[in-house]
């Protein structure tokens, strides 16, 4: 027991995606509240639920001073599991077209949206020396109505907190030019001991956290 709430309270700290330094405060008007407390992002139109599929909603961390590159951490702790969230929005990879074919458009985003994924899974290896890629492969989200095609990666490695050694197994999921004006990024990353039952808190999670721009789900 002891191992698993000290589990908990060190989780926030092994969440590290694409590389995204240094951090700013966030301020206003890069983000504006809702009556309900939810949370939208002014740049892209993303909104973040207080709760989402049980998990509650923390820390906000700009990477922009403009608000255009975020995170926000959700948390869901229980008796029986502690699954850590961090949800990342930000500009897809930059795309000039000059009369191409829709096909080749097509084929060079799939490419620069591989790229992305490959640098979010070095920054993993870089934060963690002794990550072990279980699996990773093409991913289709579709929370709603529209299918999200993306990748998945999921790792498993050991870190120490309060001198034990915890098992973590960490999830990696990447959505580019996930918007319909094909300008954002939408990036998931899930960390939760090996110990704990998932409890499809995972699926339950990216089924039910829907993607916004300024009041239309997509």
């Amino acid at each position: 027991m002891r191992a698993s709430a000290l589990t908990l309270v060190c989780l926030s700290t092994f969440l590290s995606g694409c590389p995204k330094q240094p951090a700013v405060p966030v301020e206003l008007p890069p983000i504006s509240q809702a009556a309900d407390g939810s949370l939208m992002l002014n740049a892209s139109g993303m909104k973040f639920p207080t709760t989402v599929a049980g998990f509650d909603r923390g820390a906000v961390t700009s990477y922009r001073d403009n608000g255009t590159d975020i995170s926000v951490a959700y948390t869901l702790k229980s008796l029986v599991s502690g699954v850590e969230a961090t949800v990342y929005v930000y500009p897809a990879p930059p795309l000039v077209s000059v009369g191409s074919p829709d096909s080749v458009v097509e084929d060079t985003r799939r490419t620069l949206a591989r790229q992305e994924f490959e640098s979010c899974k070095a920054a993993i290896a870089s934060h963690h020396a002794d990550a072990v890629l279980l699996d990773e492969g093409e991913f289709d989200l579709s929370p709603d109505k529209f299918v999200h095609q993306g990748w998945r990666a999921a790792y498993r490695f050991e870190t120490t907190c309060a001198g034990l050694r915890v098992p973590i197994r960490s999830e990696l999921y990447l959505f580019c030019y996930a918007d319909a004006e094909k300008k954002w990024t939408v990036e998931y990353r899930f960390s939760y001991p090996q110990t704990f039952p998932r409890d499809q808190a995972v699926e339950q999670f990216l089924s039910e956290f829907k993607w916004t721009s300024h009041g239309t789900v997509y």
